[in-house]
């Protein structure tokens, strides 16, 4: 008797909980997103969301903030083989002084191990040539601002380097687009 009851509870629980379920997959722009319960359940306007994630341009503007203060960094570098071993890295401390509208840095400490520079000290490795493309300033650089309105990002023009760390903007900066 009691295992009949149980089975019966069990069946009318499963039913009740089927009838409550919403599905979790929204269309967005002929596009998928799977959301948690919880975001659904508080009937969250994903479409809203997701055009303000795409125009929203705080990061940026943190970012282009780097350009015209003055700061010290330390950065740390490290370049792992397919192993998850270093084979290379590069620590360094650097002040960033920006005055009458230019920037320069000033290497206070550096230490770099394996082959991180060649022979000629440019970088052995692309990753570490865009990470200091974006946040080391070599010699001084004038008349930056740090505004974002209206900034489109765009490969048109440019190969190699140059059109890698447009990307990489775009896809920090702007993901959506």
């Amino acid at each position: 008797m009691i295992k009949r009851v149980l089975f019966l509870l069990f069946i009318a629980l499963q039913i009740v909980f089927s009838c409550f379920c919403q599905d979790t997959t929204v269309i967005y722009k002929n596009q998928p997103f799977i959301l948690a319960n919880v975001v659904v359940r508080n009937n969250f306007n994903v479409a809203a969301f997701i055009d303000y994630v795409k125009n929203d341009t705080t990061f940026y503007k943190a970012f282009r903030n780097l350009r015209v203060l003055s700061f010290s960094s330390y950065n740390d570098i490290r370049i792992l083989d397919k192993k998850g071993n270093e084979k290379a890295s590069l620590t360094s401390t650097t002040r960033q002084t920006y005055a009458e509208r230019c920037r320069t840095m000033e290497t206070r400490e550096e230490k770099s191990t394996g082959d991180f520079y060649d022979k000629k000290g440019y970088y052995n490795y692309t990753i570490a040539e865009m990470y200091a493309s974006l946040f080391f300033t070599n010699g001084k650089v004038c008349n930056e601002t740090n505004i974002v309105k209206g900034r489109a990002f765009s490969v048109k023009g440019k190969s190699g380097i140059e059109k890698h760390k447009e990307q990489l903007r775009q896809l920090f900066f702007r993901p959506g687009y």
